[in-house]
């Protein structure tokens, strides 16, 4: 029971941390991800080490349930995604936005822009919005796509097999 508030209080400001970087749009990933996880870790070793051992088992419980649920959820998703996947003539990427284009110029450049940063060879059949392109030989259509979000509209450019 002493320990109540204190980890009351932990358990709100991470969930503030979260929800700050969920609005900020900020995804660590890669070896940030990695590293980050490792020094999140260590200090969860240090902090264990300072812990009565019923309040260890409760943290243990806890990360265990979490790790559980996180891995059924990704299970029972990764399944539900390649059923709906299945009956799909082609495949659509997704390329995010930071803004919405201005133009038709300004998207055809954004377009291009990741075209080449990902070494992809680009030709125009169709110029326009939505445009129609080989990329790497495979004929696409690249749409503009807007999605309601919590701080306004997220824009990305669709990339749809034809």
């Amino acid at each position: 029971l002493p320990w109540m508030l204190p980890m009351l209080a932990v358990d709100v400001l991470a969930g503030v941390f979260l929800l700050w970087m969920g609005l900020r749009k900020q995804v660590i990933g890669g070896m940030a991800a990695l590293w980050t996880a490792f020094i999140a870790l260590f200090l969860m070793v240090i902090a264990g080490l300072l812990l009565p051992e019923w309040v260890r088992q409760i943290i243990g419980l806890d990360f265990g349930i979490l790790l559980v649920l996180f891995g059924g959820n990704y299970y029972y998703l990764s399944k539900l995604a390649k059923k709906m996947n299945q009956g799909r003539n082609g495949y659509t990427l997704r390329i995010d936005l930071k803004e919405k284009p201005s133009s038709k110029e300004d998207f055809l450049k954004q377009f291009e822009a990741y075209c080449a940063k990902e070494n992809i060879d680009l030709v125009y059949e169709v110029k326009d919005v939505p445009a129609v392109v080989l990329m790497n030989g495979v004929r696409c259509e690249v749409s503009l796509d807007g999605t309601p979000g919590f701080g306004g509209a997220d824009y990305v450019m669709k990339v749809t097999e034809r």
